[in-house]
């Protein structure tokens, strides 16, 4: 084995093995990515978000997916955004709990009937940072039946849409630009073909001590 080899399988044992201790010890989530008919769907985009930042886990080429959990969530809520062009997305609210055995979450995601059409993905939330003996930070919790005004630039129309109970909204629209707009909120954003696009609002902060 030359050694150009021998580093790439070292990577890859030490990457496994990090990954088995984080599920063994009930540290994350675990998964498969299948089509409705069953087949594994590679390269799909999972985006982990905690309610200040986005990071992006990629599915391998078996649609098998890893994600760890920050300590600093326990008790709250992490929101994970599914997709892949030409994919209609999944959205999933995920309680962490360090305790518990490594969760496991098996999506199937649906094509598009449309090509022309994009997504656009979100949740309604309200997050929570701080503590002096022990820092947290996540999302608190999801803001239900939240009226949303979707203003389309081009033909100059407003669309609206609803928060469901778990805070979530989800809309296909045409390619363009928009103006997502909630209470004092307003967002621009564009919609590409067979592409998602994540939007997320946030109404308010709960800050602990």
């Amino acid at each position: 084995m030359s050694r150009l080899r021998q580093i790439i399988s070292g990577i890859g044992i030490i990457f496994f093995s990090v990954m088995t201790n984080i599920m063994a010890n009930g540290q994350g989530i675990h998964g498969y990515i299948r089509t409705t008919d069953g087949k594994p769907i590679r390269y799909v985009n999972i985006d982990v978000f905690d309610g200040f930042h986005i990071d992006r886990v990629v599915s391998d080429e078996r649609g098998e997916y890893y994600i760890p959990f920050s300590p600093l969530a326990e008790g709250l809520y992490i929101v994970l955004f599914y997709h892949k062009a030409g994919y209609i997305p999944v959205i999933r609210p995920v309680k962490v709990d360090m305790q518990k055995m490594g969760e496991e979450i098996y999506i199937r995601l649906r094509q598009s009937k449309d090509p022309d059409r994009g997504f656009l993905a979100g949740v309604v939330y309200q997050p929570i940072r701080g503590g002096k003996l022990h820092s947290r930070k996540g999302i608190y919790g999801f803001v239900k039946n939240q009226t949303i005004g979707i203003y389309d630039k081009r033909k100059g129309n407003m669309l609206t849409l609803t928060s469901d109970r778990s805070g979530r909204i989800f809309m296909d629209l045409l390619p363009g630009d928009y103006i997502m707009r909630a209470g004092n909120q307003e967002k621009t954003f564009t919609i590409l073909p067979k592409k998602t696009t994540i939007q997320n609002l946030r109404l308010g902060i709960a800050l602990i001590d």
